[in-house]
Order: C-alpha cells, then sequence, then structure tokens
C-alpha cells in the first residue's frame, strides 16, 4: 500500500462540495474528490459520528491536531 497524503488546502473545498452533492468542475478538487469517494479508511468522527474518510478526519476535522 502506497499512502499519498493530500492537502488540506484542497481536501476542505472538496468535502463542502461533496457534501453539498456538487462536483466540481476545477481539475484538482474533481481529483480531490475522486480519491476522497474512493478512500477505503473511514472513521467515525468523534462529535458527530458520522464516518468520513480518514483524509476529511485528518487533514480538516482535526486541522489543529495538524498544526
Amino acid at each position: 500500500m502506497v499512502h499519498n497524503f493530500m492537502d488540506a488546502a484542497d481536501v476542505a473545498p472538496a468535502w463542502v462540495l461533496m457534501e453539498q452533492g456538487v462536483a466540481s468542475e476545477d481539475l484538482t478538487l474533481k481529483a480531490t474528490q475522486e480519491r476522497l469517494g474512493a478512500c477505503m479508511h473511514t472513521m467515525s468522527h468523534p462529535q458527530t459520528g458520522k464516518l468520513v474518510p480518514a483524509y476529511v478526519q485528518h487533514s480538516v476535522l482535526d486541522a489543529g491536531e495538524n498544526i
């Protein structure tokens, strides 16, 4: 397995659009959305219990821990 991190600057807006059901027309965000959609590693968000891709949890939802 190869782990290729994504930049939170791409993950955050891509995830917001995905939550709204919108596919981005921006090529970078579109590629990020495709990777998020294909992510097989999900996590239960501690505050909501919602399952989210690990990329979202680590780069967006736990932003303070990633400084």
